[in-house]
């Protein structure tokens, strides 16, 4: 499975990467953005096998997001 993270213009490709630290220091780096804080918008993109990301999409971290969009969008997770 790969994970890419967008913070447009760039991305990067998490196995390439250290760690979350790293990927967060990249991303705060980007000189033309503003400071990357929690609430700034970034773009992942997962690609793999369809039953790791069935897996994935079903497991806890996704469900509140995947299967109860509408109570996502009013919490603004």
């Amino acid at each position: 499975m790969e994970v890419f993270v967008h913070r447009d213009p760039r991305g990067y490709l998490t196995k390439e990467l250290e760690d979350i630290d790293e990927l967060e220091e990249l991303l705060r780096g980007m000189e033309s953005l503003p400071p990357l804080g929690d609430d700034e918008q970034v773009r992942v993109e997962i690609a793999g096998q369809w039953g790791k990301i069935k897996a994935l999409l079903a497991g806890p971290a996704f469900a509140d997001i995947w299967f109860n969009l509408d109570q996502a969008e009013e919490t603004g997770e």
